[in-house]
């Protein structure tokens, strides 16, 4: 995974960005992270983009409940 060309992001249910990023993980070349933001009860989408040292383009979202209990 090529950091500098890949893409991170966490969206409220509402689509707004609430944070974006693409760090490398020292160590784990396959891996990237982001600092989180601080987020409130309720759905988040993770989108991410991300380019392989070969040039595969990879492009992706997942879904997640911050639940308060």
């Amino acid at each position: 995974v090529e950091p500098k060309y890949s893409k991170l992001t966490v969206e409220g249910a509402d689509g707004k960005v609430l944070g974006e990023g693409s760090i490398g993980v020292p160590d784990k070349p396959r891996e990237l992270s982001m600092d989180a933001p601080d987020l409130a009860p309720g759905k988040y989408v993770v989108r991410y983009r991300v380019l392989s040292i070969d040039g595969h383009v990879v492009e992706g979202n997942y879904e997640f409940t911050v639940d308060p209990k």
